[in-house]
C-alpha cells in the first residue's frame, strides 16, 4: 500500500484505511508507538530525510480513517 501510494510499480488493490482499520479500537496511544517505530525503522534503515517526510506525511493523513479510541 505505501509503495503504491509513493508512485511506486505496484498496484494496491486492498481495502480502504477506514474499511480495514473499523472496529480495531487503534488509540492515539496506540498510533504515537506506531510512529515511533516506524522513525526508528526508517533510521536504522537510513532512509534519506525528503523521503522519511514524504512517508510520514502520507501516514499523518490516514489518520482520521485509523485512530478510533
Amino acid at each position: 500500500m505505501l509503495g503504491s501510494a509513493a508512485g511506486g510499480p505496484m498496484y494496491y488493490t486492498g481495502r480502504d484505511m477506514k474499511t480495514t482499520h473499523q472496529g480495531m479500537k487503534i488509540s492515539e496511544s496506540d498510533w504515537e508507538i506506531f510512529l515511533n517505530h516506524a522513525a526508528v525503522t526508517m533510521n536504522v534503515l537510513q532512509i534519506p530525510d525528503q523521503e522519511i517526510d514524504d512517508v510520514v506525511a502520507f501516514v499523518l493523513s490516514l489518520k482520521d480513517d485509523i485512530v478510533e479510541a
